[in-house]
This record gives structure tokens, sequence and C-alpha cells, in this order.
């Protein structure tokens, strides 16, 4: 039988309305792993809630999502709290997300590692910032319990190590919701303590439930923050927890960490021992160096007859003084010959030189230019003759040519 006939958007009511009436929908918790999720630029997140046998729309509005404490990711197993409801644009029902959390203890294992990536991210792990232990402590600054067996073997590596060795313990709770808090204070305290040099932060073997302390972010930091170097010692050698990451030195257990810190009072004596000797073999190589130097130095003219070598010198700054004079004398000469030879090409380019030897120089009136020629003058024309003692005004009688030809 047909049942009545409806429009879209009548069925998708009729859909949203069944879904709405049902109280169990209305506020439900489901447990599943994210897939497609994305993070819209408006904040809301958007993902698929899934498992072996089915999938599930969901979406988180920026006003619910901005209160998460973690980072969803697709993979993640979730438990998300909303209700159920339909998109009447799409024709499909998803849920809406109020809360979410992560699902059972894989979710601390996630924490645990976005903080790991977030703490790298910031540099607190980068092994160039890491500091060297001091050789020899002044006080060595001890943060753990004060019952537990790792004080116990501290302080019987130290007193084996380095006999009246100063160390100074902050006890605290290693572990519980209370050990975070003692531990960062414990660490600030310390380093604040006169000639504490190192702080060792330790504690014995435990679950990772017990080492959970050593994970948290305010214990991570306080120990990053600190002014004198730190060294984690927290639980066996397969235990690795954020402080170890963090901390300048990492020790396997507590009593490893008292070798590093302690040195042995025997191995210094010996190394000093060793010093000593070979510092005094070679003083005694360069004292000996130092003879020989002295030895050949005595031996050289120089030292040996220092009289032989200034009559020397005196020798050779006279021979040098008379080379000098001699080139002086040949350069005056040379200098001199030279004056002489341009001094007789200037008198003899003198135009009023050959006066003084009885010639006359005639210049053609009024200009006073010379004439070289009979083409230049004629009849008539006035002329200037320029004598050594005076000059005469002249007037030409008569021109005529000659053709001069010398004779030797």
């Amino acid at each position: 039988m047909i049942g009545p006939i409806l429009e879209v958007w009548e069925v998708t009511q009729r859909v949203r309305g069944a879904i709405a009436s049902d109280p169990v929908l209305s506020g439900i918790g489901v447990r599943g792993q994210i897939a497609n999720f994305r993070k819209h630029s408006s904040g809301h997140i958007y993902f698929t809630l899934r498992d072996e046998r089915a999938s599930l729309r969901s979406v988180m509005f920026r006003s619910r999502a901005s209160g998460l404490g973690f980072t969803p990711k697709d993979g993640m197993r979730v438990v998300a709290f909303g209700y159920l409801d339909v998109f009447e644009r799409d024709g499909t029902y998803q849920l809406y997300v109020d809360a979410m959390r992560q699902d059972g203890l894989g979710a601390l294992h996630v924490a645990l590692e976005e903080l790991k990536q977030k703490l790298q991210a910031e540099g607190l792990m980068d092994p160039a910032r890491k500091r060297r232990l001091p050789l020899l402590p002044r006080k060595v600054g001890i943060v753990t319990s004060k019952t537990g067996a790792a004080i116990h073997d501290i302080s019987s590596v130290a007193r084996r190590r380095f006999p009246g060795c100063r160390i100074v313990l902050l006890p605290v709770r290693v572990q519980g919701s209370a050990a975070p808090d003692m531990i960062c204070k414990a660490v600030r305290t310390l380093e604040r303590v006169p000639e504490v040099d190192v702080i060792v932060v330790a504690r014995g073997g435990g679950s990772e439930e017990d080492l959970s302390a050593f994970n948290d972010e305010r214990v991570v930091r306080a120990i990053y923050g600190s002014s004198v170097p730190v060294v984690s010692a927290v639980g066996h050698e397969v235990d690795v927890t954020l402080s170890d990451l963090v901390a300048d030195v990492r020790a396997p257990t507590p009593s490893a960490a008292a070798e590093m810190v302690f040195p042995s009072a025997e191995d210094l004596k010996f190394q000093v021992r060793n010093l000593y000797l070979r510092a005094r073999a070679a003083v005694h190589r360069r004292m000996e160096r130092a003879g020989y130097s002295l030895m050949l130095l005595r031996s050289r003219p120089p030292l040996s007859r220092p009289l032989q070598l200034v009559f020397g010198l005196r020798q050779r700054i006279d021979g040098m003084e008379a080379r000098a004079a001699g080139s002086v004398k040949r350069i005056l000469e040379t200098k001199r010959a030279m004056y002489l030879r341009i001094l007789g090409r200037a008198e003899a380019l003198d135009p009023y030189g050959p006066l003084m030897r009885g010639y006359a120089l005639c210049l053609k009136k009024p200009d006073e230019i010379p004439i070289s020629s009979v083409d230049m003058i004629q009849r008539g024309d006035g002329i200037l003759l320029l004598l050594k003692d005076g000059r005469v005004d002249a007037t030409v009688k008569e021109v005529s040519r000659v053709s001069w030809r010398m004779t030797w």
C-alpha cells in the first residue's frame, strides 16, 4: 500500500522529529576513532567517528572546540558527548559535539607525545643548550623522597667516591597529585642555595603512572629554567621521562647519577700526581733547553767578543761615509756641467746676444718688426737699428738684393 506523498523537506522534518523525540539521542556519548578530520578557518571542526561496523558524521563548533585540552587528529580514539540531529540541507544526520575526551590509556600516551613535541618545538630538549657538570661541586642538591631507595643509593656512592662531600636534601613526594608542585618548589629553592653547583632529581623505579610526576609540564619547565645544571635520575634504565630529556644530563639510575656528580677521590689524587709529574718534567725540559740556548748565545761573537763587533761596525760606517762623499762630489760635478751646457744654449738663443759681438738688430718701424729679408722694406721706410750700447733711427734710401755665401 502506498502512503501519502510528501515533499523532501517534510520527510526530513519527520526524521528530525523522530530523532529529537528519542531521549537517548538527545544527550549521548559516542566512542570511536576520528577520521576525515578538518578544522575550518572559522574555528569549527568537522570529522567522522567510526568503528568496525559504522561511521557517524560529527561537528564541533568553535565555542566548544576552543576548550579542548588536546588537538584531535585522524586515527585518535575519543569519546564525544553531544546530541544527534539532522542537517536539513544535506538530509543527513550527524552528531553535534559539546565535549570530547581521549579514550582510555592510549589518551595518556597521546597527550604525553603531544607535550613532548611541544617542548621540542620550543627548544627545551635542544642538546646545544645542555650544560656540563662541574668537576668539583661544592654542594650537591638532591630532590627525592627522604625514605626512598634513591637517597640511600646516592649517599652510599657519595661516601665511597668522595668522603666529606656536602649534600643538601630537599625531601619531596615523588608520586601522586602533590608531587609535581613539591618537585618544582624544591628545584627552585635549591638553585638559590649558596654553593649548590648541581641538582639531582631522582626516584627509584615504578610504573608509568608512578613516574607521571616527572612527565608533568610544570616539573619539566622547572628543570629547564634552573640556573645550575640538573641531573635527572628517574626510574630504571628502560624508563625515560620528559624530565630526563630536558635535564642537562640523564642518568639511568640514582646510583649512576651519583657516579656522575661526585668525583672519585682516588682518581683525583692519581690525576693530581700525574699532573705534578708531567709539570715537573716539562719544567726540567724547559730549563735544559734554556741552558743550551744560553750556551749558544754566549759562544756567538757579539757576546764572546763584543768590541770586535763594534770595531767592524765603525769600519763599515767609515767606508759608507767615504763612498757617500764621493757620490755627492760626482753628482755636483755632473750638475755643474749640465748647468753650463744649458747656459750656453740659452745664450746662443738670446736675440740680443749677437749685439755684444758687434752686430746690429734691424727693426721696421713703426711696429718694430725684425727685418729678415729685403722684401719686407722699401725705399723711404723708417728703420730702427739696435746696437750693444744704444739705438739708431734711419730711413731707407735704397734697397738691393745680394746673395751672401758663407766662406770658411
